[in-house]
């Protein structure tokens, strides 16, 4: 967790250090309350502090992303290993009426070629960095980077401009070339995500590996 800390006030990387602690040895449901109830930092601080951690925040995801990728990259440079990464969209279910975000998505997992399934929720564009461990023949997806995707309803609604979730794609691969700017990398890609809008103009550098439709090609 030290690599973080650059990202963050004191004050902030303190409360933040104890939630992510907490969340880990969280048994039971995931919210903040029970966070602070498992660091037993309930009754200590005010709850009210560690809200504004991520309601009043200054820091910025990406950045962390970028400091996490960074730390990553030094440990598996001394392993010469060619990096990976994989880009595809989750679906979360979410409910209730101060959520932001939501909407009625697509559930790929449940659906089945005769019948579709929709459920409500966020769908997230997410980039994870794979690696490879000692304990295990299969590899492990780091998320690194994502982006919420927003229908074009729900923006109308509540403001924001619409992207497409490719677009959204593409803006996380821009990323990745210009933080290792010199690196050669693999891009695999879900069917959905190999087509232009992430493909067009990318560096020889990065290789992808990934399924075309007769029409994608």
């Amino acid at each position: 967790m030290e690599v973080f800390r650059p990202a963050f006030t004191a004050a902030t990387f303190a409360r933040w250090l104890l939630l992510m602690a907490a969340w880990v040895l969280c048994t039971e449901r995931h919210a903040l309350t029970e966070c602070l109830v498992v660091s037993g930092a309930a009754g200590v601080w005010e709850h009210s502090a560690f809200h504004r951690v991520f309601s009043r925040r200054r820091w910025d995801l990406d950045a962390l992303a970028r400091l996490w990728l960074a730390a990553l990259v030094e440990r598996l440079s001394a392993r010469k290993l060619r990096l990976q990464f994989v880009i595809d969209d989750t679906l979360g279910t979410h409910k209730g009426p101060t959520v932001f975000g939501l909407g009625t998505h697509l559930d790929a997992v449940r659906s089945t070629r005769k019948r579709k399934t929709f459920t409500f929720g966020h769908v997230w564009v997410t980039c994870a960095l794979v690696v490879t461990v000692p304990f295990s023949p299969r590899p492990f997806a780091i998320p690194l980077l994502f982006r919420l995707y927003r229908s074009k309803k729900e923006c109308a609604r509540h403001g924001g401009d619409y992207r497409t979730k490719t677009e959204q794609a593409r803006e996380l691969v821009e990323l990745l070339l210009r933080w290792l700017p010199e690196a050669s990398f693999d891009l695999l890609l879900d069917v959905s995500y190999t087509n232009r809008a992430v493909l067009r103009g990318l560096p020889s550098r990065v290789r992808v590996l990934g399924a075309l439709t007769p029409e994608r090609r």
